[in-house]
């Protein structure tokens, strides 16, 4: 950089905008996969800013007519026996996110935003990237500037609210100061506020080594007492399940099996689900780190068993991609087939 004068001092200019900057560190491998350069970059960090479309579904445009009762304590004199003809969406209708999401597209694409093919909740001009997701909106660009003349072109068509750079989207904490941290902890909280009453057990794993789930479940077992029905197993599966798709890969393989069973269980396995509900309680402050990339290879990790489920002899896959050392993918799943061999189990997994 100092060869080429990438760059020398100066004193700010008065209104001019200062645009941040971090330091990327890579290394480069031979076809050996030993370190042959270590690589050291000054890259340009782009600024962010959160926003909410207020009354999103309100946007939406309807090709149907649709006639609504008055609602609960709304009176207009005269017109009692009238109804509401809709002209936009509400909630509560089928079509309403789409029509939403049609009028979006079509003012962004007004705005002179190309949507990206292959993912259609993403943005861009020549500046600026947006992310949309229902009624939010993540705002990434170069320069404040920059964002802010994108903030002001969107206002001129909807109603926002800034929410300054994204802390809490879709149930995900993000934390921004050296490196980027995703976790979940306000979701897991608001989990123990909800399950309060819930039995308390000491786990440190969320499953116990050695542990095996009986063969087969007969009718007889399937009996719900007062505290399974104060606890519904479909209830805490499904919030499990949010955290495991999210940030808690280590929590995939159990959630996956137990989800297994929901339309016929046991306390058994009622009990084994209370217990990976206190390990993601007692592991709360368990976060990823988006920020860790010393490389830029891709990497997969893949396994499976076979038959382990003794009544149907479906075997189990799971993966994990990192991008250098970040892990951003995950999962663990039933294999739709099944599997004659240990072999064929192991190449299931890998497609």
């Amino acid at each position: 950089m100092i060869t080429r004068k990438v760059w020398e001092l100066v004193d700010l200019p008065t209104n001019k905008t200062i645009i941040g900057s971090k330091c990327f560190y890579n290394i480069k491998h031979d076809e050996k996969n030993k370190p042959k350069k270590y690589k050291a970059s000054i890259i340009v960090r782009w600024n962010r800013v959160q926003l909410d479309v207020k009354s999103a579904y309100l946007y939406g445009k309807l090709n149907e007519k649709v006639y609504l009762k008055h609602p609960p304590g709304f009176i207009v004199k005269d017109a009692e026996s009238k109804v509401h003809l809709l002209h936009k969406a509400l909630y509560g209708l089928h079509q309403s996110g789409r029509s939403c999401n049609c009028e979006l597209d079509h003012i962004l694409k007004n705005l002179k935003f190309d949507k990206l093919l292959l993912s259609n909740c993403l943005y861009k001009n020549k500046d600026v990237i947006l992310v949309i997701y229902v009624d939010g909106i993540i705002v990434f660009g170069k320069t404040l500037n920059e964002i802010n003349k994108t903030i002001a072109l969107v206002k001129s068509k909807l109603d926002l609210t800034e929410l300054g750079p994204e802390k809490y989207l879709l149930g995900v904490n993000f934390e921004m100061n050296k490196d980027l941290f995703m976790h979940q902890k306000t979701y897991i909280e608001k989990l123990m506020i909800k399950f309060k009453e819930l039995p308390k057990s000491n786990v440190n794993l969320p499953n116990k080594l050695g542990s095996k789930l009986p063969e087969k479940i007969e009718e007889k077992d399937i009996v719900e007492n007062e505290l399974m029905s104060k606890f519904p197993y479909r209830s805490l599966t499904s919030c499990l399940s949010f955290l495991a798709d999210r940030t808690r890969p280590d929590i995939s393989f159990s959630v996956n099996l137990m989800s297994q069973f929901s339309n016929g269980y046991t306390f058994k396995y009622w009990k084994i689900v209370i217990d990976i509900m206190n390990y993601v309680f007692k592991t709360k402050d368990y976060k990823i780190n988006r920020s860790n990339v010393k490389n830029s290879n891709l990497t997969c990790y893949t396994d499976a068993n076979w038959g382990c489920n003794l009544t149907n002899r479906h075997s189990t896959s799971g993966y994990l991609i990192k991008f250098g050392d970040v892990i951003f993918t995950w999962r663990s799943s039933k294999q739709k087939c099944i599997a004659l061999s240990s072999m064929e189990s192991e190449f299931v997994a890998l497609c």
